[in-house]
């Protein structure tokens, strides 16, 4: 999910992009698991907001179309020692910083204020918070499939993470894939067939794409080599206008509503990206709110469960009742106050903790970091 790049090149929309797809996955993980009746209340109208968890694979087509981008001139050519480790380096102090800062609050919730509160009501919602999953999410490997015994939709600790997880061991192939990608024109499209047939395998199997562990892998791995291909052959290969992409969003949505199938739906978003990246006019998702949203998306989208389970014990510590079992008019309530929490420690933790990693700036030094924050 993160990346940036560098030039005039960059994309302003594509922050954008990840800034809306954050907040939507925010909205469909508090409205489900926090404050259920404000789920079940949409879902009455449009499955729209329950099938948001594809954004997730907008972000995997997105980071393989960025680092593409950032370092197609580095290993269009050859893949070198140095420079490989060189991006392995970047992308491991990009996500892991903020993923070990995330699981140490987790661990201190419920490992260590939890248990002084044996009596308060359970929260109904659950993932794995064992010895084994705490270790597997320490070393970044906790949706590599090891230890899942083909549960294909476990998840622990920072359950949106295992995203996280599989973006990194697919990091490993990336400088590989922007060398064969660009040495592979004509097998492309059959390579691109092959890759959704596997997708059409697995939701046929499953009944959606909403997958985690090896699956879940897989589906990284087309996402990001979507993206290459993206970056790769389609990128300033022609102008679209911005009517056409505004079409295309209507059609998606549609999509999202009528659509059962989860494949085709990664296939609008991928023909929708291509649009975006070609049009003229970047529009909208180009201004200053989107891209607050967009610099901060990574932070919202892994800060979002630390204030889900700190709001939930909350309630049940205040009001002796699972925030799912509270009425209609004060989850809607607790809904926006969560949204508002997310959205300002996300700002924290954009500035403390993924700055100082992004810019290179030491964390003691305030003066530094403001000035990385100004550029």
């Amino acid at each position: 999910m993160p990346g940036n790049t560098n030039g005039s090149s960059y994309l302003y929309s594509l922050d954008g992009l990840r800034g809306v797809a954050a907040l939507s996955i925010v909205f469909l993980h508090y409205s489900s698991y926090l404050f259920s009746d404000i789920g079940s209340f949409v879902e009455s109208f449009t499955p729209m907001l329950n099938r948001t968890y594809l954004f997730v694979d907008m972000f995997f087509i997105l980071s393989g179309f960025v680092l593409s981008l950032r370092y197609s001139e580095t290993f269009n050519t050859t893949v070198m020692s140095r420079p490989y480790f060189s991006f392995m380096s970047k992308r491991f102090f990009r996500v892991y910083p903020l993923h070990l800062a995330t699981l140490m609050f987790l661990f201190i919730l419920h490992r260590w204020l939890l248990p002084f509160y044996p009596d308060i009501p359970p929260d109904e919602f659950q993932v794995r918070r064992g010895n084994f999953s705490l270790f597997s999410n320490v070393l970044l490997i906790h949706s590599s499939g090891i230890g899942d015994r083909g549960c294909f939709d476990c998840t622990s600790w920072n359950y949106p993470s295992w995203s996280i997880s599989v973006e990194w061991l697919s990091y490993f192939s990336i400088p590989s894939l922007i060398f064969i990608l660009t040495r592979l024109k004509r097998l492309v499209p059959v390579l691109l067939l092959g890759l959704m047939i596997g997708l059409l395998f697995i939701e046929s199997k499953v009944g959606h794409l909403d997958v985690a562990s090896t699956p879940g892998w897989y589906r990284c791995l087309v996402g990001m080599i979507i993206g290459v291909c993206l970056n790769i052959y389609a990128y300033k290969r022609f102008a679209i206008s911005r009517t056409i992409v505004i079409l295309w969003a209507i059609l998606m949505l549609l999509g999202f509503h009528y659509l059962k199938n989860d494949t085709l739906l990664v296939v609008g978003i991928s023909i929708y990206l291509l649009l975006v990246v070609n049009c003229s006019k970047q529009g909208i998702l180009s201004s200053s709110y989107f891209q607050w949203l967009g610099k901060r998306s990574f932070s919202i989208y892994l800060m979002h469960v630390p204030v889900q389970d700190l709001t939930s014990f909350f309630i049940r510590l205040q009001f002796n009742v699972s925030p799912q079992n509270l009425s209609a008019f004060v989850q809607v309530l607790g809904f926006m106050a969560a949204v508002c929490a997310t959205l300002f420690l996300s700002n924290f933790s954009y500035r403390w903790i993924e700055l100082p990693f992004i810019k290179g700036v030491p964390i003691k030094s305030r003066d530094s970091l403001k000035l990385a924050v100004k550029r």
